[in-house]
């Protein structure tokens, strides 16, 4: 047997450390002629949002910002709710998410979320209304201003609910969820997120939704 050692290898990146640092799996082989990676990225998500906040004022400019976003959206009606009920926290997703089932803001309008809609909310610092002309607020960059009052803002509309979590204190991975309500009501394990949304603005276990909910979590 040679007693003449092969090139170390670096250890393969796991897919998830490869998720959150946006590259391929790769050895040091691809560095060998003295190339590495490269290039302009963009800031972690948590940095855009505070950016945006800085420039966005909290209070009634909230409720501003919903109201313009249900009228792009086509709405017709637009109500909002205040609500102190304190919901179980015996079947979540994680342990804490007991932080969010307390008091929250609710905002609803009837019109239902589009394809265009569900892709334009998950683009911080960036909208799906700039080729509309016509379409009131800043572009779509004033939902960030929810972030004033709330961490994990939630949504239901047409067939799915979705969860925004940007600091990923749910979901250590990823910054959400988009799940199906056929799934999300009839799945013992969000029984307890569930009651966030049943009976409120005649939210029922239908497979769709004919408007929009969003529920904003209360910062205590």
């Amino acid at each position: 047997m040679s007693g003449k050692r092969g090139k170390k290898r670096s250890p393969p990146v796991r897919a998830d450390q490869a998720k959150r640092l946006r590259y391929s799996d790769q050895s040091s082989d691809a560095y060998s002629d003295g190339e590495e990676m490269f290039g302009q990225r963009p800031p972690p998500l948590i940095e855009c949002i505070k950016g945006i906040l800085n420039n966005y004022p909290d209070g009634s400019q909230i409720l501003k910002e919903m109201i313009q976003n249900a009228d792009d959206a086509g709405a017709t009606k637009v109500q909002f709710l205040l609500d102190y009920t304190t919901h179980s926290s015996d079947s979540l997703i994680d342990p804490i998410c007991h932080l969010y089932q307390g008091q929250a803001l609710y905002a609803w309008n009837n019109a239902r979320f589009k394809p265009a809609d569900w892709k334009g909310i998950q683009s911080v610092g960036m909208s799906s209304k700039v080729k509309e002309t016509l379409k009131v607020g800043r572009f779509g960059l004033g939902f960030v201003a929810v972030y004033h009052i709330t961490d994990v803002p939630t949504f239901v509309s047409d067939d799915s609910i979705g969860i925004l979590d940007p600091q990923q204190q749910i979901y250590p991975t990823e910054s959400g969820k988009k799940i199906k309500l056929k799934n999300f009501f009839h799945n013992p394990k969000y029984a307890s997120h569930q009651s966030c949304f049943l009976s409120y603005f005649k939210c029922d276990e239908s497979p769709q939704y004919n408007g929009t909910i969003f529920r904003f979590p209360l910062r205590n």
